[in-house]
């Protein structure tokens, strides 16, 4: 697991700032509330408290204080001017508690929004849209949320990404909503896709 740049925060934390401070589902904000659901996803997924980890930059990291609790408004300002931008991680979701070897459970995620002020929505163009990402190997699972309106065959995406070893996130993973209800699914390195209510991932 990262950990020397990354600062962890909680569900609470997250909320209180997209409920007093948010730019709404449309704007960059949509980082915070996806790291919300993966949060909760991955404390279902382990049976384990989480936390959601941002990078800041060094500067801002040099002057957080050790142990002092920070204020809701101090928060906010490292949300919107402290985060590092220049990383392929977006997001870290990992255990509360250390295990064993003194370090964290956890996943590192690159998070990508398809649909939104796109003309097309279809198979191609979301496969298009993932060849044109980043072609370093990382460790960083790509998360792809899903526009309501988006129409795609993921067998297809599948086939077509991953039918080759140059896939360069360790993981490919997606989410979308439709009728009220949350999905979240694998398709590398395993398959598969869990349902969940809007509260249940929220809440």
């Amino acid at each position: 697991m990262p950990k020397n740049k990354f600062v962890f925060y909680s569900s609470k934390a997250v909320m209180d700032f997209l409920v007093k401070f948010g730019r709404g589902p449309n704007s960059k904000d949509y980082e915070f509330f996806t790291a919300l659901l993966l949060k909760n996803f991955c404390e279902k997924q382990w049976g384990e408290k989480c936390e959601i980890g941002f990078e800041l930059k060094p500067k801002i990291l040099s002057k957080l204080p050790k142990y002092a609790s920070l204020s809701l408004e101090e928060i906010a300002n490292i949300f919107r001017k402290g985060i590092n931008e220049d990383t392929l991680t977006d997001c870290v979701i990992a255990t509360e508690e250390q295990h064993k070897n003194g370090e964290r459970k956890g996943l590192s995620f690159q998070l990508k929004r398809f649909g939104i002020g796109r003309e097309k929505k279809d198979t191609d163009e979301l496969i298009k849209f993932i060849k044109s990402l980043n072609n370093v190997k990382s460790h960083e699972c790509l998360f792809v949320i899903l526009d309501i309106g988006v129409e795609v065959d993921l067998s297809e995406v599948e086939k077509s990404i991953l039918s080759n070893d140059k896939f360069p996130f360790s993981r490919f993973m997606f989410g979308y909503m439709q009728k009220g209800k949350i999905y979240i699914g694998e398709l590398y390195p395993q398959n598969g896709m869990n349902e969940y209510n809007l509260d249940d991932l929220v809440g």
